[in-house]
């Protein structure tokens, strides 16, 4: 049983570049094949950048507290540094949210209201066509089925080709299609109000 696996930070007792952190990449035949970690490619003194090692020859490296990368110190640091840098960003997004909101910020809750309002007249639109529409999309659809817009506005076509795109092939008839039998833009407003 080895008592290093790979990618164990070891330091080995000889050689070039002995005393200095290495990385183990491999192992075979109870050796250790090891790199150096901090050291520029073009300082490395081992052929093809990599030595062999005895495991007599290396030691493993400690950490800054004394104990090994594998120890539970070193565990629990880095678990409290992560928490740390996780409240720090929240706090950060916090700040963030409320200097952007400044002016825009008194309207919060209107757009709360507006978008209760926009929930509620898109609640008859088949989940399979809300899923095929973006936010925009949606703002827009609301829009229309609260008679503030048109389908057939220039700000509504992008909307209007990806609900007849879904209908002309989910139950439009071809007659209202071709606009022949009817017309589209009153057949889809139908389907959805």
């Amino acid at each position: 049983m080895s008592k290093f696996k790979v990618g164990d930070l070891v330091i080995p007792n000889m050689g070039p570049h002995k005393g200095k952190e290495h990385k183990i990449i491999g192992i075979k035949d109870g050796k250790y094949n090891i790199t150096p970690t901090k050291i520029m490619p073009r300082q490395i003194k081992y052929k093809l950048g990599a030595a062999a090692a005895k495991e007599d020859q290396i030691t493993m490296a400690e950490s800054y507290d004394g104990r090994t990368r594998d120890g539970k110190k070193f565990v629990e640091r880095m678990g409290k540094r992560a928490e740390v840098i996780k409240a720090a960003k929240e706090s950060a997004a916090k700040k963030s949210l409320l200097a952007s909101a400044g002016e825009a910020g008194k309207n919060i809750s209107l757009t709360i209201e507006d978008d209760l309002k926009e929930a509620a007249s898109l609640k008859n639109v088949p989940a399979a066509v809300m899923k095929n529409l973006g936010g925009a999309d949606k703002k827009q659809l609301a829009k229309i089925l609260d008679d503030k817009a048109d389908l057939s506005d220039k700000a509504s076509e992008k909307l209007y080709d990806k609900l007849y795109n879904y209908y002309s092939t989910n139950g439009m008839p071809y007659g209202v299609a071709s606009a022949r039998d009817g017309d589209p833009y009153e057949w889809i407003i139908d389907q959805i109000s």
